[in-house]
C-alpha cells in the first residue's frame, strides 16, 4: 500500500530528513535558481508548493512576496521556526489561493503516482503565469512505490502533456547534479 509522502514523513523519519536537507544544502541550489528565474523574468511574488521545512525561505530575499505551503503540519512547525514568512498548511489536492507570479516545487511532484501527476501538475501551474519545478525524468513514466510512498519518473512526452493540459509551455530544462530536472514553464500566449 502506498501513502501520500506528507503522511508516511513520521516526526522520526522527518528528523532524519531535516538533517539530509541541512547537510546537503540542496536548497541554496533551488533557491539560487528560483531567484535567478525571478529576476530574469521580472517577477516579485512566489509560491512554493511542497514547501517542507521551509529551507528555500530561508534564502528568499525580504522584497520577493513568498509563500509557501505543504501539507504536513510538523514541517511547516519547523518551517516557522527558520522563517517569519506565511506558510499554508495544504494539500495541492485543495488548495485555494491566489496566483502569483511564480510558483515553484523542488523534489515534491515526484511524489505523485503517475495516475494523477497530470492533473497536479495541472493544479500546480494554476498558482503562477510562470513554473519552476524539479521532476524525475527519464526515457519512459514510472511508479516506483517500493518505499511505501511515490517515487515517479516521468517521460518528455508525459512532461509536456502536462504542462500543455495547465495551458503553459515548456520554456526551458536542465538536469542538476541531484539527477532532477529543473524545469521553466510559462503561460501560452
Amino acid at each position: 500500500m502506498t501513502q501520500d509522502y506528507s503522511a508516511w514523513l513520521t516526526p522520526d523519519r522527518l528528523a532524519v530528513e531535516e538533517e539530509q536537507w541541512r547537510e546537503s544544502a540542496i536548497y541554496r541550489l533551488y533557491a539560487a535558481d528560483l531567484l535567478d528565474f525571478m529576476e530574469h523574468n521580472a517577477a516579485r511574488s512566489v509560491i512554493e508548493v511542497g514547501c517542507g521545512t521551509g529551507w528555500v525561505a530561508t534564502c528568499i530575499p525580504p522584497w520577493i512576496d513568498y509563500t509557501g505551503v505543504d501539507a504536513n503540519a510538523e514541517c511547516l512547525r519547523l518551517a516557522q521556526t527558520k522563517s517569519d514568512r506565511p506558510f499554508l498548511n495544504a494539500d495541492i489536492r485543495g488548495l485555494k489561493t491566489e496566483p502569483r507570479d511564480v510558483v515553484c516545487a523542488f523534489a515534491f511532484l515526484k511524489h505523485f503516482a503517475l495516475h494523477e501527476w497530470p492533473q497536479v501538475v495541472h493544479r500546480l501551474l494554476s498558482f503562477g503565469r510562470l513554473g519552476l519545478f524539479t521532476m524525475n525524468v527519464g526515457t519512459h513514466d514510472l511508479d516506483d512505490i517500493s518505499q511505501g510512498f511515490a517515487h515517479t519518473w516521468v517521460s518528455v512526452p508525459t512532461l509536456a502533456a502536462a504542462a500543455d493540459l495547465a495551458g503553459h509551455v515548456i520554456v526551458q530544462t536542465a538536469m542538476l547534479h541531484t539527477g532532477e530536472t529543473l524545469v521553466e514553464t510559462c503561460t501560452r500566449s
